[in-house]
């Protein structure tokens, strides 16, 4: 067995170090008060393996405009009487259907309960950051900085 504290290879005894009880060798006993003589009992100690976090993420279903506009036609409401409805702008509705704007998630909450749909979906992710790369012809913010020498 080896002592929790230096790594020894010995017998151990139990001491409470700084408040922890552990096994230790009667070396690194003296920083702490000793509880046991006689050696410690095996400890095995088994690390599982963990799985990267699934990052749970929430995304508005592919095709929601259609979804929207299909539902809101067929409860016979308009796109003026819909944004009355949710307290939103026409203008806005009219972009969400037509997709050239997405819902946030409250927004599209605000939408999935004005018409009884499901928009908002759950999708896990690895916990891995994905880093989009500029465009080539793209410019970046270190092609405006002028570096000043001193």
């Amino acid at each position: 067995m080896s002592c929790e504290l230096c790594g020894k290879e010995t017998e151990l005894v139990k001491a409470v170090v700084e408040g922890i009880e552990l096994s230790v060798c009667a070396k690194c006993g003296r920083y702490g008060r000793i509880i046991a003589q006689k050696p410690a009992a095996a400890t095995i100690t088994r690390r599982e393996k963990k799985e990267p976090a699934k990052e749970k993420t929430i995304t508005v279903t592919p095709g929601y405009g259609k979804l929207i506009k299909h539902k809101r036609e067929q409860k016979g409401i308009t796109q003026k009487e819909f944004a009355k409805l949710i307290a939103e702008k026409e203008s806005l509705i009219h972009k969400i259907e037509v997709q050239e704007a997405e819902p946030n998630i409250e927004f599209a909450a605000k939408i999935e309960k004005a018409l009884g749909i499901k928009i908002l979906q759950e999708a896990e992710e690895d916990e891995v950051i994905s880093l989009k790369q500029p465009k080539k012809d793209a410019l970046t913010l270190g092609d405006f900085v002028k570096v000043k020498k001193r």
